[in-house]
């Protein structure tokens, strides 16, 4: 302990010192350390006064290298005097100067209550109830200050208080050290309740001339906490964050915590170093994950961890109960802080754990890797026939066990459809039906031969599309086929089945299918499936439908899917066919420019999908929706239609797709027409570079984009009142073909004066 030499005595207070005087008397310390100054009031008693001093003790090397901003906390001290001796009260290092007017008003209280007895009853004991979630005080109401009336000096009228001569120390846990509270208190030999608040939390610790006697921590959230006093003591000692406040005169008849302050005391602060070396390591147990050292059996834990500080067998359990990376927060959140501190820090210090920085949990830009397509186009040769470059009969074989294995693990739909073909089955009709096939399907959906020879007929193995969807695949594939010219589009026979409906193996799926593909050649059927959905009246109307579109006779070909689509209502909602009718529909009523009326029809389509998971035609249904937007002038509503259609593309085929150019055409057509210079510049930059990649730079529709380019890039150079010219073009529409295909399709032309 360092000796001082005679204090600096400051003017003589007639009252206890106020805030300005304390502050006064820090500053003096700070600036001068290794001396004390003091100021003196008188008490009760003559000839007899109260002096508090004040001193920053700095070791002499320190002392010569540190500023004031560097040096420590100041220490009080609190003592009566009198003409020939002093004795101590008591001492305290500490910041908060709030904490030393409280403590000061705290022993004044106790010194007037000892010499002038109160006629009011001591306080009853208190029984601890248990915590209410509406008893928990927020900390700004914890931190409101003590009502009081101060004078200039910094006098403190206790009668304001309501509480006779009781003075109450409260604080944030966060400015003070808790273990100087408790040694100040039990120096004080004070006696009352120190409550503890932090976020749902409530501690209460119960003093009795300065001595811990009971101790309950509890939770306003129902947790289960579950903590001896002993424990709870110590787990507070422990806080880093919170609000306290001491309420003098509280006594309690509960006896319970035995152990002498200082052995708390000693403990906690091992238990603080534990933390403080935690946080330094960048430990917060909140957003911490930690990477398991695995591969230690308990013979080498048990070596590994006898020498450790906490309990052998919680460490090896929360080793073992570790995955690679876990959040420390799943490890300790049943834990008081008092055993998972040393817990954690025990098994990092082990290497048994290492902290993960944040940085390292990111993902690493990847560089795309590079597959060699030449190899995998040779790999998918090897498996075709190099006459017709369809897979041959034994992979067929292969590839449906594949499927059906896959079919009966996801429980998904799978169809099979056998192709007869016209002819021989080597001419044209299998190269115009082959191109068909690529153009309507997926890449994972598969033609190949059914005979080891090659011979007429051919398997259809659609992965995901039920019944409903196969049949529909079929139908396009006729319409397909009927417009190519001097094609025998007739000559070609379809049988359909599909698991599971059909058949629960594979064999009874096959034994259907051949079943179908021999009844459709002794009833001449073209189509023809194991439960007969080409019988339905559905179908009927389907082709009267169809029919009717191709003759120009709208008005009829309306009606009749109409009718269709009442048929439709009454199917599955996984049938196909009802998209398929509203599909009809709304591109009969959009050929006849009734877009009030195609409207509604849109949006049926676009929800169906969406249940569907329709990716591909839900984003040409939003296209279409966008284009009947346009033609009723709601540019507003196109301009939703074109970004989640043009999403849907990206996210299919790419953002340099010519889909995508499509879409961002008709984006910067909106844009400039709403004035939006900004967005319809980007949009058109976009649309110019996809353009010019499918197109080729000279192309007239390549031409037209930069051209309306040009013109918005005019108009955003001169006065907005001036007209800068008219954009023109086409509105570029993707449909969905009722008759068979997805394509950037018909243009519709458009002018506006800008």
């Amino acid at each position: 302990m360092n000796s001082f030499n005679k204090p600096v005595k400051l003017a003589l207070l007639s009252t206890s010192p106020g805030h300005s005087i304390l502050s006064q008397l820090l500053s003096d310390a700070q600036r001068s350390p290794n001396r004390r100054f003091q100021v003196e009031w008188p008490t009760s008693v003559p000839k007899m006064s109260y002096a508090l001093t004040c001193a920053v003790v700095v070791a002499k090397d320190m002392f010569l290298r540190s500023s004031p901003q560097s040096q420590g906390n100041p220490q009080w001290t609190l003592s009566f005097e009198t003409e020939d001796s002093s004795e101590p009260i008591w001492s305290h290092m500490t910041g908060d100067l709030e904490l030393v007017k409280n403590l000061i008003q705290s022993e004044m209280a106790r010194a007037a209550a000892a010499s002038a007895p109160s006629t009011a009853p001591p306080p009853p004991a208190h029984t601890p109830q248990r915590l209410n979630v509406s008893s928990i005080r927020t900390t700004s109401q914890m931190m409101r200050p003590i009502e009081k009336s101060q004078t200039d000096t910094g006098e403190i009228n206790t009668a304001s208080l309501g509480l006779g001569h009781q003075i109450t120390l409260a604080g944030d846990i966060a400015n003070v050290e808790l273990p100087s509270i408790f040694q100040s208190i039990s120096i004080c030999k004070m006696t009352g309740r120190l409550n503890l608040y932090h976020q749902t939390t409530q501690g209460e610790i119960y003093f009795a001339d300065g001595k811990i006697v009971h101790a309950i921590l509890e939770s306003a959230m129902d947790k289960i906490l579950g903590l001896t006093p002993d424990q709870v003591v110590l787990e507070l000692l422990t806080w880093q964050a919170g609000t306290f406040r001491f309420n003098p005169g509280w006594n309690t008849s509960e006896k319970t915590v035995t152990r002498r302050l200082e052995s708390f005391l000693l403990e906690a602060a091992a238990i603080t170093d534990y933390q403080q070396a935690l946080a330094d390591r960048g430990f917060d147990e909140t957003t911490t994950k930690l990477k398991k050292d695995p591969g230690y059996l308990n013979a080498a834990l048990n070596e590994i961890l006898a020498a450790g500080v906490a309990d052998l067998e919680l460490q090896k359990k929360i080793y073992n109960d570790a995955q690679d990376i876990t959040a420390a927060s799943d490890l300790i959140s049943d834990l008081p802080r008092t055993v998972w501190i040393p817990t954690i820090f025990n098994l990092i210090n082990c290497k048994l754990f290492s902290i993960i920085k944040e940085d390292q949990l990111k993902q690493p830009e990847l560089e795309p890797f590079q597959i060699d397509e030449s190899l995998a186009r040779n790999a998918e040769r090897s498996l075709c026939r190099p006459d017709t470059g369809v897979i041959s009969a034994p992979f067929l074989f292969y590839l449906l066990r594949l499927e059906f294995s896959r079919h009966r693990r996801n429980q998904t739909p799978l169809s099979l459809v056998m192709v007869t073909l016209p002819g021989d089955g080597f001419g044209d009709e299998l190269d115009h039906f082959k191109d068909c096939f690529d153009q309507l399907t997926d890449e994972y959906e598969q033609m190949a031969h059914y005979d080891m020879h090659g011979g007429r007929r051919v398997v259809l193995v659609l992965p995901d599309k039920n019944l409903s969807k196969a049949y529909l695949l079929i139908v396009r594939l006729i319409n397909r086929l009927d417009r190519i010219v001097g094609l025998n589009s007739t000559g070609f026979q379809f049988a359909i089945a599909s698991a599971p409906d059909h058949g629960r193996t594979l064999e009874l799926l096959l034994a259907a299918l051949l079943h179908c593909q021999m009844q459709g050649e002794l009833l001449r059927d073209r189509i023809i499936s194991y439960s007969g959905i080409e019988k339905q009246k559905w179908d009927q109307l389907r082709q009267e439908g169809e029919a009717a579109y191709r003759a120009r006779n709208m008005e009829q070909a309306s009606d009749i899917w109409m009718r269709a689509l009442t048929e439709a209502q009454e199917f599955d909602s996984d049938d196909a066919r009802l998209i398929y009718t509203v599909d009809w529909l709304s591109t009969i009523q959009m050929s006849q420019k009734q877009f009030e009326t195609a409207e509604p029809l849109l949006k049926l389509a676009c929800e169906l999908k969406r249940e569907a998971k329709l990716q591909q035609e839900l984003a040409v249904s939003l296209a279409e929706l966008g284009k009947c937007y346009f033609e009723q002038g709601q540019l507003e509503k196109v301009e939703t239609a074109l970004l989640e259609s043009i999403a849907i593309f990206e996210r299919l085929f790419g953002c340099d797709h010519e889909l995508v150019g499509d879409g961002v055409h008709n984006l910067a057509t909106v844009y400039h027409l709403q004035d939006k210079t900004d967005d319809a510049g980007k949009a058109y930059q976009k649309a110019i570079q996809i353009k010019q990649t499918y197109l080729g730079r000279d192309h007239p529709e390549t031409i037209k984009v930069s051209q309306n380019y040009s013109k918005l890039l005019r108009r955003a150079s001169v006065d907005n009142t001036r007209p800068a010219g008219a954009i023109s073009g086409q509105w570029r529409t993707i449909k969905f073909d009722p008759l068979g295909e997805i394509s950037g399709g018909q243009a519709v032309n458009f002018s506006s004066k800008i």
